[in-house]
């Protein structure tokens, strides 16, 4: 996951002791400082991270599709053809397709429009 805060982390059904909460804000942490670019180029914006990523976003929280990891959906590149995001092949990989339209809408909607320019053209 490339998350920015233990806030954005999903909700878990047994709550974590304070150590590992602790321990996750300081890993958090620590890679937020190590790797705190946004990637600009072509390869770096197809080989990013789907699920839990800061840099996509739907109403200030990144996204947690469980099932499209599931399915094998876990990189950008895995639901691009020809520079767009291809409903075709997200639905053939999909093997739960529960509400698969207004997600991928979502996930169209939270990439960076920088990132959708950047995959459409080959530099």
């Amino acid at each position: 996951m490339n998350i920015d805060s233990i806030k954005l982390l999903p909700k878990t059904k047994n709550s974590l002791t304070p150590f590992y909460i602790e321990l996750l804000e300081m890993h958090i942490q620590l890679k937020n400082n190590v790797n705190s670019k946004s990637p600009k180029t072509f390869f770096e914006i197809r080989s990013e991270i789907i699920l839990g990523n800061k840099h996509i976003k739907h109403k200030g929280k990144p996204l947690y599709f469980y099932h499209w990891i599931n399915s094998g959906i876990i990189y950008l590149n895995d639901i691009l053809k020809d520079g767009q995001i291809d409903d075709n092949s997200i639905c053939n990989k999909l093997k739960n397709h529960a509400n698969w339209i207004m997600e991928t809408l979502i996930l169209k909607q939270s990439i960076p429009k920088s990132w959708k320019a950047k995959v459409c053209t080959y530099e």
